[in-house]
């Protein structure tokens, strides 16, 4: 992962994946 996004905004886009699982 070469991003330069904070490790917050990761957390929240995994948090959103794991939403859309459900």
């Amino acid at each position: 992962n070469g991003q330069t996004k904070p490790d917050q905004d990761i957390i929240l886009q995994q948090a959103q994946q794991h939403i859309a699982y459900q």
